[in-house]
């Protein structure tokens, strides 16, 4: 079974700017692929060293955003963990974020071990 849970670095930091719990934009993708998700989801919550000591892996997004953030709060897993070199909105527009997001998704997925 795979199990995929989202931290924030700096959960603090999205509190004037968040949108809420989940993108509309990824709504929106994961509707159009028929993927469900939780009708109430959550708010962002903060990673912990514990976070990283369970997961069997670790992805981030954008590493010139959120490598900086890995060394100052988690010095010891700012280089253990795979980035995915893919901007935020604001950067880069979601026409662009999201299939290259679906792109290592499914590249992850087919690397994975098939029971």
């Amino acid at each position: 079974m795979i199990r995929a849970e989202s931290r924030g670095l700096a959960a603090e930091l999205g509190i004037l700017h968040n949108v809420g719990p989940i993108s509309f934009y990824t709504v929106q993708g994961l509707a159009a692929r028929q993927i469900p998700m939780d009708p109430a989801p959550r708010q962002p919550l903060q990673a912990t060293e514990d976070d990283f000591r369970k997961a069997s892996r670790v992805i981030a997004l954008h590493r010139p955003e959120h490598h900086p953030m890995m060394v100052a709060r988690f010095p010891a897993w700012a280089d253990r963990i795979d980035y995915w070199h893919v901007a935020d909105i604001g950067d880069i527009s979601p026409d662009v974020a999201l299939p290259a997001i679906e792109t290592h998704v499914t590249a992850l997925l087919e690397s994975l071990p098939h029971e």
